[in-house]
């Protein structure tokens, strides 16, 4: 029987979320249709990132930092890293997780760092104007 997956909200009141826990992997890693919209899948949209940089893979880091929520799903990590292989032509990512503490900073210290930053603002016009695609 799987593991049964419980999460105490702020009130104090708890929540079984073992399918959420199932479920939400999948359509991140896979691109599944959510609710009606067609989403590509962290691996795809990491590596498509990867590959617009100047000079593509071979410029870019082996290295990606996954933090947020997602990094916390079990075997998220590891699944991701085969993935990115896949996307990349068998060129080896190290994916690797950050402590949550101090997740912001290191953001912020790896974009203060960067020669090019990647600075992207999306309005609400060019949201309306293109809808999911300005992404």
């Amino acid at each position: 029987k799987p593991k049964e997956y419980r999460h105490r909200l702020p009130d104090g009141q708890e929540i079984e979320v073992t399918a959420f826990s199932r479920l939400i992997p999948e359509v991140l890693l896979t691109g599944t249709a959510f609710r009606g919209e067609c989403f590509l899948g962290v691996p795809q949209l990491v590596s498509e990132a990867i590959l617009t940089l100047p000079g593509g893979a071979s410029s870019a880091g082996s290295e990606v930092v996954l933090v947020g929520g997602s990094s916390r799903f079990v075997n998220f990590k590891d699944r991701l890293q085969t993935a990115l292989a896949e996307y990349l032509d068998g060129r080896r990512v190290k994916v690797s997780t950050v402590d949550h503490r101090y997740a912001s900073c290191l953001g912020a210290s790896v974009a203060a760092q960067l020669q090019h930053p990647l600075i992207r603002r999306i309005t609400k016009a060019d949201y309306q104007e293109n809808g999911s695609e300005v992404f």
